[in-house]
């Protein structure tokens, strides 16, 4: 009650009253106490914070600011066009092989526990990635026998953490978040789809694993935005081969910078 009226937070609350079972059933143990004190019923009960996501303009914003002038610019924004628009987790994405991209119009990922999926790329995806490996990506002077997809200054695999920061910095400006992931990219992917007429099961489909992280996002009042310049077509319009529905549409009045996913 105590820390309740501290306004701790339940997952505060949570880890001091685990720490104090343990030392109660370690006095126990060593007969220091005979009986350890009740805690029953002190428990703030499991606690999930929303995840944190963009909005469509906020990130419609974020990508519109990105200026494609040197080799680490083609990468960085090929970069955030495909966590946008495939819903792909940072781990998937650092993995990635330029025999993944091959194909143009899909990536081949490597998931969690080594699954390999088909994650299909929208138009603006494609035409960055291919920009990428056309103009940025040997500049970028790769390695000998090199085949990571995005690379650093120094022609070897780009590493998650240089990712994270790359996509905090991006987002600066565009959300009041203090910090934004990749993973809030991810988020906010799923929830474009839902907010643009998808179901849970395609959303599923897109993102494998995040049904407990899409079912905590509140989407109460929220309106789908719709610009002159930036709009949301409808994922029902183009049907997909494992799917009825297709995940959201970001297009401008210049079709090179449309983002159909």
């Amino acid at each position: 009650m105590g820390m309740r009226m501290q306004r701790r937070s339940p997952a505060t609350i949570g880890r001091r009253l685990a720490a104090l079972r343990a030392l109660f059933r370690w006095a126990l143990s060593k007969g220091r106490i005979e009986e350890a004190p009740p805690l029953d019923g002190l428990s703030p009960g499991r606690y999930r914070r929303l995840p944190k996501f963009l909005s469509q303009t906020e990130a419609a914003a974020m990508l519109d600011e990105q200026t494609p002038e040197t080799p680490a610019n083609l990468r960085d924004l090929a970069i955030l066009e495909l966590l946008y628009a495939t819903g792909l987790r940072v781990s998937e994405l650092a993995g990635l092989d330029v025999e993944d991209a091959e194909n143009g119009r899909v990536l081949r990922v490597i998931g969690k526990g080594d699954k390999e999926r088909i994650v299909l790329m929208g138009k603006a995806a494609r035409e960055t990635v291919a920009a990428y490996l056309k103009h940025g990506r040997p500049r970028l002077k790769p390695r000998q026998d090199e085949r990571a997809l995005f690379l650093n200054r120094q022609g070897g695999r780009l590493t998650d953490r240089s990712i994270r920061r790359m996509v905090d910095a991006a987002a600066k400006g565009h959300t009041n978040f203090a910090h934004v992931g990749p993973h809030a990219l991810r988020h906010s992917f799923a929830t474009h789809l839902l907010e643009n007429g998808a179901d849970l099961r395609t959303c599923l489909l897109y993102t494998s694993d995040a049904a407990d992280d899409l079912l905590c996002v509140d989407l109460g009042g929220r309106r789908i935005i719709k610009k002159k310049k930036h709009t949301i077509t409808n994922p029902q319009s183009t049907p997909l081969a494992h799917s009825k529905q297709q995940p959201p549409a970001r297009t401008t009045n210049d079709d090179s910078t449309a983002r159909t996913c």
